[in-house]
């Protein structure tokens, strides 16, 4: 297996790390922060918690991935993104059974879901730990 394939394969691995804690996070959620706060807070505490848990998850598993070029980060965060989203819509619509109406409503930050945030976080997570942990090269 060349260098590359393998670097591939511990970005999936990683992900794969983050859907779980995203999936714990929404148990979380249901069983007991609406519950006892209510939705109206519930929602948004759950976005910021799998917010900082997908930063968090990478700084502890990107050295796993070695030194690599920023533009490289960069494209993890970009899959990390893709795979989240078609997850999203192959899980909810054909698994669950979800509306397309009810799938957009990830979307609804007035509703407070921040759904966004975490997507942005998988974005810029790989990059900015990398970066703080010295990673990034140059090649």
């Amino acid at each position: 297996m060349t260098e590359t394939a393998a670097f591939w394969i511990r970005v999936c691995a990683i992900w794969f790390v983050l859907l779980v804690a995203a999936m714990a996070n929404g148990t979380l959620r249901d069983q007991w922060l609406h519950p006892v706060l209510g939705y109206s807070l519930a929602m948004p505490l759950s976005g910021i918690i799998l917010a900082l848990l997908v930063f968090l998850v990478t700084w502890l598993a990107v050295p796993w991935l070695g030194g690599q070029t920023a533009k490289r980060f960069l494209y993890t965060g970009v899959l990390w993104v893709c795979l989240t989203l078609l997850f999203e819509v192959v899980f909810g619509h054909y698994v669950r059974e979800l509306s397309w109406g009810a799938l957009l409503r990830v979307f609804d930050i007035a509703d407070g879901n921040l759904f966004t945030l975490v997507l942005l976080s998988a974005l810029v997570s790989p990059v900015t730990a990398a970066h703080l942990r010295g990673l990034i090269t140059t090649r």
